[in-house]
């Protein structure tokens, strides 16, 4: 898939919402010209990668913000309960930090090319970001299971797969179903702390 040019006010836009570090800002005018894009656009397969850019930027956009959306509860709390079951410290601030830093990223690469990275680019940045700044495998990205749905429930590919490594695919199988489960529990009660306790 190709990359989608961005105009001259449209790169202007986004190199103020990243020198502001505004990332939730940033992400919904990404968001906004991906959708403009795929309103004139009639080949499918650009079509298909734009639609699921603009999703997935939708998406950053209420994780980054922590809006007490679905995505941005699921995502938060499964991450969380990733890097908890890794051993590692699980606070809020360090997903915020990666979160941060993931945004920063697309933003740099925008302005770099010109351009927004194809589909496939972004998500592989965004699992890089939780195996690099989160220490965790790639399976446990958030959207292992549910990148495969239809748009906008998922991403309508299967960008990642439960892998045999470590102690084997069916545990960690049942790792990144713990982690859905802590998502999905995350918004049902709207709290963290529950998530951070260790129980399964």
């Amino acid at each position: 898939m190709s990359n989608t040019k961005l105009s001259a006010a449209q790169l202007e836009e986004v190199r103020v919402f990243h020198e502001n570090k505004e990332y939730p800002e940033m992400y919904g005018a990404l968001h906004r010209f991906m959708l403009a894009e795929l309103e004139g656009e009639a080949d499918p397969e650009l079509r298909e990668d734009l639609a699921i850019k603009a999703n997935w930027l939708a998406a950053a956009k209420s994780i980054n913000a922590n809006d007490g959306s679905y995505v941005s509860n699921f995502v938060r709390g499964a991450t969380i309960r990733a890097i908890d079951i890794q051993g590692e410290a699980s606070k809020e601030q360090e997903f915020n930090r990666a979160s941060n830093a993931l945004a920063a990223s697309v933003g740099a690469s925008v302005l770099a090319t010109s351009a927004v990275s194809s589909a496939a680019v972004i998500i592989e940045g965004d699992v890089s970001s939780a195996v690099v700044d989160l220490k965790l495998q790639p399976w446990n990205w958030a959207g292992t299971l549910g990148d495969v749905l239809p748009i906008p429930i998922g991403l309508g590919e299967d960008f990642v797969q439960v892998g045999s490594g470590g102690e084997g695919y069916y545990n960690n199988m049942r790792l990144v179903l713990e982690q859905n489960v802590a998502g999905v529990a995350r918004h049902l009660l709207g709290v963290s702390e529950i998530l951070c306790s260790g129980i399964t």
